[in-house]
C-alpha cells in the first residue's frame, strides 16, 4: 500500500509540473503575441478613435490572463509544497528521509516566485510599451504624414493619367 501512495504523490507532482509548464508557456506567448498586436493598435490609435477601445480590451485581456496564470502558478506551488510535505513525512516514517534534500522544498518556492516574475515582467512590457506609444504620439505629425500620403497618391494617380493619355494620342492601346 505504501508503494502506491508514493506512486501517486509521484504522478501528482508530475502532473503539477506540467500544468506549471503549460501556464508559463503559454502566458509568455500570449503575452509576446499581444505586444505585438498592441504595438500596431496604438500606433493606429491617433487614426481612429475606435483604436482606442480595442487597445482597452487588450489590457483588460493581458490582466485577466497574466492574472489567471499567477493564480495557477500559486495554486501549484501550494499544492506541490504538500504533496512534497507528505512524501517526506513517508520517507521518515520509513527511515529513508537522509536520501531527500528538504532543502530542494525552498528551491521550487524559488523557481515558482521567477516564473511569476518572469510573467509579470512580460504582461507589464505588453501593458507600457503600448500606452507609451499611444501617449507620446504626436497627433501634428500624424496629420501632416497623413496630407503628405495623400498629395503621394494623387501625385501617382496623376502620372498614370499622362501616361494613359500619351498612350491614346499615339494610337497605342
Amino acid at each position: 500500500m505504501l508503494e502506491q501512495v508514493h506512486q501517486h504523490i509521484v504522478n501528482e507532482l508530475q502532473q503539477s509540473a506540467r500544468t506549471d509548464t503549460i501556464f508559463v508557456v503559454t502566458a509568455v506567448f500570449f503575452n509576446l503575441i499581444v505586444l505585438g498586436v498592441t504595438w500596431i493598435v496604438a500606433g493606429e490609435a491617433s487614426k481612429k478613435r475606435v483604436y482606442d477601445f480595442v487597445l482597452t480590451i487588450f489590457i483588460a485581456l493581458i490582466l485577466l490572463v497574466n492574472g489567471i496564470a499567477t493564480f495557477a502558478l500559486y495554486t501549484g506551488k501550494i499544492t506541490r509544497n504538500k504533496l512534497l510535505q507528505g512524501l517526506l513525512s513517508m520517507y521518515r516514517d520509513n527511515n529513508v528521509d537522509k536520501y531527500y534534500d528538504s532543502s530542494l522544498l525552498t528551491n521550487y518556492d524559488k523557481r515558482y516566485f521567477l516564473f511569476t516574475g518572469v510573467i509579470l515582467c512580460l504582461a507589464i512590457t505588453s501593458i507600457v510599451v503600448p500606452l507609451v506609444i499611444r501617449i507620446c504620439q504626436n497627433p501634428e505629425s500624424d496629420k501632416r504624414s497623413e496630407e503628405h500620403a495623400e498629395e503621394e497618391s494623387s501625385d501617382k494617380q496623376g502620372d498614370v493619367v499622362v501616361v494613359e493619355d500619351t498612350d491614346k494620342k499615339n494610337g497605342n492601346s
